[in-house]
């Protein structure tokens, strides 16, 4: 059976999370240290779209940017209701 991919596609989702963060010259080690976690790993599954974040990591990544939700996040798209 094949593994399924967690793609931009699944979530319906994109991200400025690398452009933001390659602005500010953080690496991913860096983000995730300001972010809380012990290792990489949890950030860079945001920055990839393997997993949504949870509301409380899009209020750190507001606050650490000083964005809004919507520049980090702009696109969401939502399915079209069959008419």
């Amino acid at each position: 059976m094949a593994r399924k991919q967690w793609t931009a596609k699944r979530h319906n989702t994109t991200n400025n999370l690398r452009v933001l963060r390659a602005l500010r010259r953080w690496s991913q080690e860096e983000l995730a240290e300001r972010m809380g976690y012990p290792s990489k790993f949890k950030y860079w599954q945001i920055e990839n779209e393997e997993r949504a974040p949870t509301k409380a990591e899009v209020k750190k990544l507001v606050r650490l940017f000083r964005c809004t939700a919507e520049e980090i996040f702009p696109t969401v798209t939502r399915p079209r209701l069959a008419s």
